[in-house]
């Protein structure tokens, strides 16, 4: 099974847009997609981290939340999305901050109560 595995909140269209865009700048294949809650969730993450309002990147066995995953996942897209190591520099403590805020009214903002449906492609790429 790929080792770098993104569980999102599956009932947020801006979580569910943000993998939508991660999916299509994946270049070189490297990442699957699981709502959180999911078998492959309950399998794979301590229960420690369960939390809806949480991004959290399984990468070779390690689990990353907040901040530290999504900067971490483009960094692991390589190219131009290298530029985000200079978030690295902000204490995780602010970046979390910034991070549980837009967590907290992220379906506040949402004027859509529907997502399209995922493209083929995706679809192949979503665990259960």
């Amino acid at each position: 099974m790929n080792e770098n595995i993104i569980f999102y909140d599956s009932d947020c269209l801006l979580c569910s847009n943000s993998i939508r865009f991660i999916h299509k700048i994946d270049h070189q294949d490297i990442f699957l997609f699981a709502p959180i809650n999911g078998e492959t969730y309950k399998k794979l993450v301590e229960k420690k981290y369960w939390s809806e309002d949480t991004i959290i990147y399984y990468r070779k066995n390690n689990t990353l939340i907040r901040s530290k995953a999504i900067i971490q996942m483009f960094l692991d897209l390589g190219g131009i999305w290298k530029v985000i190591f200079i978030l690295k520099i902000i204490p995780p403590t602010v970046s979390d901050s910034f991070y549980r805020v837009i967590a907290t009214y992220r379906k506040h903002f949402q004027t859509k109560t529907i997502c399209h449906p995922p493209s083929e492609n995706l679809k192949r790429k979503l665990l259960p």
